[in-house]
């Protein structure tokens, strides 16, 4: 199972756009590779709980991380500050795990509890 980590990327920077209404600079720079970096590792959590190498107390506290690691993203990109950000994060956190959780159930991966609950 693989992301489409271009796809992804997109929408993230999308939804940055919606969140605060103007252009985010998250095309090049620290922002396009961070944005990057979370995509893969989400890509990377959501193959390794498809696979059966992580359980479900183990995805949970990964997908805690990918939220976390998309805060500290949303908070460091240039434009972004308090309310938001805070919003920006939420709008960024609904496209990754939705991502995760198209990637799941094309692999005919049940759905970890701690990922019906969020995003």
């Amino acid at each position: 199972m693989v992301l489409d980590i271009d796809d992804v990327v997109g929408r993230m920077t999308l939804a940055l756009k919606s969140a605060v209404g103007a252009d985010v600079p998250v095309a090049r720079g620290y922002a396009a590779t961070k944005a990057r970096a979370v995509t893969h590792y989400a890509d990377l959590i959501a193959s390794a709980y498809a696979a059966g190498a992580i359980d479900d107390e183990a995805m949970k506290r990964e997908l805690a991380e990918i939220e976390h690691m998309t805060r500290r993203f949303t908070q460091n990109t240039r434009g972004l500050a308090g309310a938001t950000a805070e919003k920006a994060a939420r709008e960024v956190v609904g496209v990754l795990f939705g991502a995760i959780r198209l990637s799941l159930g094309l692999a005919g991966s049940p759905m970890p509890a701690g990922l019906t609950e969020r995003g």
